[in-house]
């Protein structure tokens, strides 16, 4: 559809780039917050896999499973942790929690389980952590649905205030001077009573000067 209107080719203008850049602006913001965040979780599951090896070093070696399940009961208690397994040098399961597959990107992390003692340092096991990214999307989901609020109360927010100084400074103007020009084709000489430093402004005061020279052209006839 065709906008006509002066204050409706505003809007036309005004709205959409708002948006652009808005969304602009808060798709970058956000992603670099995600990234952040899913970098911050990669270094969470390589510190806490890297100390957990250690820890569970010596049970793992003596094949002391119910220590062993116990260490791995207070480490699945993570937010984040969803899966724990620890494997024998043969790669047999020794125990797990939680589970170790999920629908979404998981972060996973497989470390060597190494044991010294009087026979030197060895492998003796492996560790499987499995931690869900599923925390951060659902924030950055929730973050995205407030910005999402945020911007439409500004977008009407703005929308009022741009039309109050849109019919302010130029729709106000603009109608007293095709006023003035309605009536000029009466016959009648009309000043606008407008003025502002501005392009407007100068329009009108040019309007009003020819209006006066007119007026005195048709007086010295």
């Amino acid at each position: 559809m065709k906008i006509s209107s002066l204050s409706g080719k505003f809007l036309a203008t005004v709205v959409p780039t708002f948006l652009i850049a808005f969304i602009t602006f808060v798709g970058a913001y956000e992603w670099v917050r995600y990234h952040d965040a899913h970098d911050d979780l990669t270094r969470h599951i390589n510190r806490l896999a890297a100390s957990q090896s250690i820890i569970l070093a010596e049970p793992v070696a003596a094949k002391d499973k119910e220590r062993l399940g116990l260490l791995l009961a207070t480490v699945i208690s993570d937010r984040d942790l969803i899966g724990i397994s620890v494997f024998d040098e043969n790669g047999d399961v020794l125990d797990s929690f939680g589970t170790l597959t999920s629908p979404t990107k998981d972060l996973n992390k497989r470390i060597s389980i190494n044991f010294a003692d009087d026979q030197g340092f060895r492998k003796v096991g492996e560790l499987l952590m499995v931690m869900t990214i599923s925390r951060i999307v659902n924030e950055t989901r929730t973050r995205l649905l407030y910005d999402g609020i945020l911007a439409l109360a500004l977008l009407i927010s703005g929308i009022f205030a741009a039309v109050f100084a849109h019919q302010r400074i130029v729709v106000q103007p603009l109608s007293k001077l095709l006023a003035a020009i309605k009536d000029t084709r009466g016959g009648a000489r009309e000043v606008v009573d407008w003025s502002a430093n501005d392009e407007i402004g100068t329009l009108i005061s040019n309007y009003n000067e020819m209006q006066g020279r007119l007026s005195n052209h048709e007086a010295d006839l």
